[in-house]
């Protein structure tokens, strides 16, 4: 993992690759691809070309432009920091501080250049995003997701490099006014977001406001703001808090033992392969996710599901920091990320991961009727961080070595790089 994180870097740093570039307007997809996330593919509205990026970030003919800045930042800062606390550097690979100078160089470039309006100022609320240079509601109920999804690592990349003292106090005030503007963009759209998906108890807690969240979160951890990171758990501060804090939203978004459905969407057919976009069964399991609504496709149920599993695993980390153990919370109705980690524990185990889950190899499974001929994804990084931090959990712990081969073929998420149980 170590090596395959050095290639990483050593890819970052090819300078064919324009660095120097970010982008500052109102298309909230190219804020996706040039800052937030890497990969080219996605929903069809969501596609942008590199000649798209290109033009959008003004990055000149011949240059690549960036993807995922702010994953690429993370990554870089993580390998300078394992190399500046003892990890051995082999032999022609990039340095600690070639690692360093690159995170800096992309996180300046966008607390410089990036997220502005037409004066110069950092936007700061959604009805500034646009789709094809036309406002657009999509775009600005979308736009804290997309932003927080970046944020959470270029927060991280920059905590790093303090920690291996690569940031001198302007670079760090700088740095910090830029994760501050991130934070009241975000904040600001969490607001619309809330309006548009209201009644709260429905719609509302899914997997986008868990990214809101936690990219939040980060923010405050790299500020060490307690009163701001506090008010995000559980709206401490008012004025600070989002429109349902952590605590509320997992009470809402984890179902406990015997809890029924949320009753967002009805049911369009008998199951899950007559109901589309979406089924749920009348009741659910202890450890299931609101977001297993989702059926447009078999991918959706459980990969929304772990995506949001994802995101708690996230906040436990900055959390466990902070002095407060996630890990250990139980929800009102018995909820935890244990839980919810160990609840597909039976479907990986039944169909396998990346496989299609049907009566032959699943239908003892908890809720079975839900997932039937849904696609096992998403949830290997879950079982390797789980069985690191939830420790003796037997479900989750015979999962951990096949989790860790799906992982190895997997792009590096340098947030919970490391965190395994050996």
């Amino acid at each position: 993992m170590f090596v395959r994180l050095m290639e990483t870097v050593r890819q970052s740093l090819d300078p064919k690759i324009d660095w120097d570039a970010a982008y500052s307007g109102c298309d909230i997809e190219a804020y996706l691809h040039l800052f937030s996330y890497e990969p080219a593919g996605g929903y069809a509205n969501e596609i942008r070309s590199d000649g798209e990026l290109r033009a959008a970030a003004h990055v000149d003919a011949g240059m690549d432009p960036p993807r995922g800045a702010a994953v690429v930042a993370a990554r870089a800062a993580l390998y300078a920091a394992l190399l500046s606390n003892g990890a051995p550097r082999l032999a022609n690979a990039p340095t600690a501080e070639q690692a360093a100078e690159l995170t800096k160089r992309i996180l300046q470039t966008w607390a410089r250049h990036g997220f502005r309006d037409g004066q110069g100022k950092y936007l700061n609320s959604s009805e500034q995003f646009c789709v094809d240079g036309k406002p657009d509601l999509g775009a600005q109920v979308g736009m804290p997701l997309q932003i927080s999804r970046g944020v959470v690592y270029s927060a991280f990349a920059q905590d790093l490099l303090e920690s291996i003292d690569a940031l001198n106090v302007s670079e760090i005030k700088e740095l910090n006014a830029f994760h501050l503007a991130m934070d009241d963009l975000i904040g600001n759209g969490q607001a619309l977001y809330a309006r548009i998906t209201k009644p709260l108890d429905c719609e509302y807690f899914n997997n986008q406001v868990a990214s809101h969240i936690v990219g939040r979160m980060a923010i405050a951890a790299l500020l060490r703001d307690e009163i701001r990171l506090r008010s995000l758990l559980d709206g401490e501060n008012a004025a600070l808090a989002p429109p349902a804090p952590l605590l509320t939203y997992f009470n809402h978004a984890f179902y406990g033992e015997g809890d029924k459905s949320n009753s967002c969407f009805a049911n369009t057919g008998r199951d899950g392969a007559t109901s589309q976009p979406t089924f749920s069964t009348a009741r659910a399991a202890l450890g299931e996710i609101d977001d297993r609504y989702r059926n447009a496709n078999p991918a959706q149920a459980i990969g929304y599901s772990a995506g949001v599993v994802t995101h708690m695993y996230r906040a436990a980390e900055i959390l466990k920091i902070a002095g407060f153990d996630f890990y250990a919370y139980r929800g009102d109705h018995g909820q935890s990320i244990e839980a919810a980690t160990a609840f597909f524990s039976c479907y990986v185990k039944g169909a396998g991961l990346g496989k299609t889950i049907d009566a032959t190899n699943a239908a003892h499974c908890s809720n079975f009727p839900q997932y039937d001929g849904k696609v096992v994804n998403g949830v290997e990084s879950n079982i390797v961080i789980g069985a690191y931090r939830l420790h003796g959990n037997q479900q989750i712990d015979e999962l951990d070595n096949l989790a860790k081969g799906a992982i190895l073929h997997s792009s590096i998420d340098p947030i919970v790089f490391g965190a395994w149980r050996d």
